[in-house]
């Protein structure tokens, strides 16, 4: 059948008649052009050719101007040959990691997650009936001995499958912002290529990076210094802390094998991501150019960076005395510890006492992939979006209520 199709496809136009295809006929649809008005007051359109484009059903590897762009792109940021490496452009990170998780692992298998995690992955995971497996992070992110340790010691007839999927979120990761440092990453290739682990780098903050020079991501040191065997590696981008959240667009890259596996899985599953959503990011980056976005991740970085200045600033005025932490390195997010022989759970502290009077954080139970079984003294903050007042006045409280805690 998909030689024949592909047979007729190469008949000239005026001797095809496509009678077999249930798409809209694009004379019906409304909307022919889109322009969008930038925050420096530019206009970028995305021409009508292109949005008759968008408003059609696409290709499951998403907008192909769009494709291009971010593979173009990755090649140059990650340092990586094109031709060595494939890219598709998918729904938002959250749905393209479902979708890996789908795809790659399967009912009842482990998977390896750092502990603390990101819990938007730890709800997928559990809903394909996969079990989260601790891997300990400390203040330069996952420590390869604990990953070492969880593999070499697993016990197939008492745990099932050892575990081949490793999810990883390496760069200010979400809720510690901490990042692993290379010369960790370099030790983490080498044990997942020891135990044919395939890693899903999921890296939506890798260009908030505090730090002068960017860290080497996973993606990057695979192709740079592979260790013999190399492990798979598997990279999610996001223009959702850069360009656009709602747009819910992003996209992965890795060896050619499994972005076509995932392709055919995505087409069978969801179709495609909004190539509606696509188009008009496209156009974006397009008119920015490759240095122009570069630029702008810098600017959102320094954004961020002074927010996480005052916060530090702040914690050290409020908290000092309470709460142990480390700096972010990226990111949008500050891990508290509250200390003290009495805490052995702040989930009541946060809902009973901080929720009530308006200071709003997340205790960080939900954040690990093993349940603590109400012994976590963890606080999960955001610095996005409060202003320095908000700031100001969460953390005076904060102090205030974790102090009378403790007496």
């Amino acid at each position: 059948m998909k030689g024949a199709i592909a047979s007729a496809a190469k008949l000239p136009r005026d001797q095809q008649q496509h009678l077999a295809g249930g798409k809209p006929n694009p004379t019906t649809f409304p909307i022919v052009d889109v322009e969008l008005k930038m925050r420096d007051g530019a206009i970028v359109a995305i021409g009508q050719e292109a949005t008759t484009v968008a408003n059609d059903y696409g290709m499951p590897f998403g907008y192909p101007p769009l494709r291009e762009w971010c593979h173009e792109f990755t090649s140059i940021a990650q340092s990586v040959p094109k031709t060595t490496f494939e890219t598709s452009v998918a729904a938002g990170s959250l749905g393209t990691m479902f979708l890996a998780f789908d795809l790659f692992v399967d009912r009842g298998d482990c998977v390896l997650c750092d502990a603390p995690t990101f819990t938007g992955a730890l709800t997928p995971l559990r809903t394909i009936g996969a079990v989260p497996v601790d891997v300990a992070t400390d203040g330069d992110g996952v420590i390869p001995e604990a990953l070492e340790a969880v593999l070499s010691g697993w016990d197939e007839a008492k745990s099932g499958k050892r575990p081949r999927v490793f999810y990883t979120v390496p760069t200010g990761g979400n809720p510690t912002g901490i990042s692993t440092i290379a010369e960790r990453k370099a030790k983490v290739l080498e044990i997942c290529g020891k135990y044919e682990v395939l890693i899903l780098e999921d890296d939506p903050y890798y260009f908030l990076q505090f730090t002068p020079e960017l860290v080497q991501s996973y993606f990057s040191l695979a192709h740079a210094a592979p260790p013999t065997p190399c492990p798979p590696v598997l990279r999610f981008d996001s223009f959702a802390k850069l360009l656009s959240a709602g747009a819910r667009v992003s996209w992965l890259s890795g060896p050619k094998e499994l972005v076509a596996l995932f392709d055919c899985f995505t087409m069978g599953t969801i179709g495609h991501g909004s190539i509606f959503a696509q188009a008009a990011l496209n156009a974006v980056v397009r008119n920015m150019g490759f240095d122009g976005f570069l630029a702008h991740t810098r600017e959102v970085c320094a954004f961020y960076k002074k927010r996480r200045d005052v916060v530090l600033g702040l914690a050290q005025k409020y908290l000092s005395a309470t709460c142990e932490w480390k700096d972010p390195m990226a990111g949008m997010f500050l891990w508290l510890k509250v200390t003290g022989e009495t805490v052995v759970d702040v989930t009541n502290l946060v809902v009973d006492k901080m929720l009530p009077v308006g200071v709003f954080v997340v205790p960080g139970g939900p954040f690990f992939p093993v349940s603590r079984k109400g012994r976590c003294p963890y606080i999960r903050i955001s610095y996005s979006m409060a202003d320095e007042t908000e700031l100001e006045n969460g953390f005076r409280r904060m102090g205030e209520i974790i102090e009378q805690s403790l007496v």
